[in-house]
């Protein structure tokens, strides 16, 4: 075989591993496009939002017709439980909010930071998990954009809740943010998170779930206009 037939092939078969590398990419593309298509289809129909006051269905059952698309919150529990933010308010510090400061966390307020003090009802429809405890930090409180659409990279920080069970001497720190709520109960809970100076005029809500997925939501405030108690 002469030099140059041999170099005929081996260029033949570089622009058939070449020509299949560009296939097997452009397959990629396609696929990842057509996953990504579908997934704002369906988010576009299926993202909920509700105000203070108004309750939203947090439901596996429903939750889990998005998981074809990757659009789910995964609760950590099977069924449904109802919430609804009763009331969020700002105060200067715990105490101005009246609340145990023997139950907070050991989180620092500098003098010009503010709590967020929210009210929220839970009624567990039918929910259960294996463990038997529920777990607040299923609500993600996130300050995302100024009015000017500016992002926002902070969430609020719980320091207290008031639904961590109860042991001998006090509070069982190990499961602080867990609590109890059996099929057919409603309760109401207390948590206060510290939102630091200056994120108070940010669009401020609830997302619930245990993914970066912002399926179920409670809006408190749009900016400035809409902050009470500062």
């Amino acid at each position: 075989m002469s030099r140059r037939t041999t170099i005929a092939i081996l260029c033949s078969i570089i622009m058939v591993i070449a020509l299949g590398l560009s296939g097997l990419y452009l397959w990629n593309y396609l696929q990842n496009r057509a996953k990504e298509e579908a997934f704002q289809a369906y988010a576009a129909v299926h993202t909920y939002h509700v105000g203070v006051g108004e309750a939203i269905a947090l439901d596996s059952r429903q939750d889990m017709e998005g998981s074809d698309v990757g659009y789910t919150a995964l609760f950590h529990w099977a069924g449904c439980v109802d919430a609804t933010l009763l009331s969020a308010d700002y105060f200067d510090s715990l105490e101005d909010a009246g609340l145990d400061t023997e139950r907070a966390l050991p989180i620092e307020l500098d003098k010009d930071d503010h709590v967020l003090v929210c009210r929220m009802q839970m009624k567990n429809v039918d929910a259960t998990n294996e463990s038997g405890l529920f777990n607040w930090l299923v609500f993600d409180l996130v300050l995302g954009q100024r009015l000017d659409h500016t992002p926002v990279p902070y969430n609020g920080e719980l320091i207290y809740f008031d639904g961590a069970p109860e042991v001998e001497g006090g509070i069982d720190h190990e499961n602080y943010y867990r609590f109890h709520i059996s099929p057919g109960e409603t309760r109401e809970f207390t948590a206060a998170y510290v939102v630091r100076a200056g994120y108070e005029d940010v669009r401020t809500f609830f997302t619930i779930g245990t993914t970066l997925n912002q399926k179920y939501n409670i809006d408190i405030h749009d900016g400035p206009e809409e902050v009470s108690g500062i």
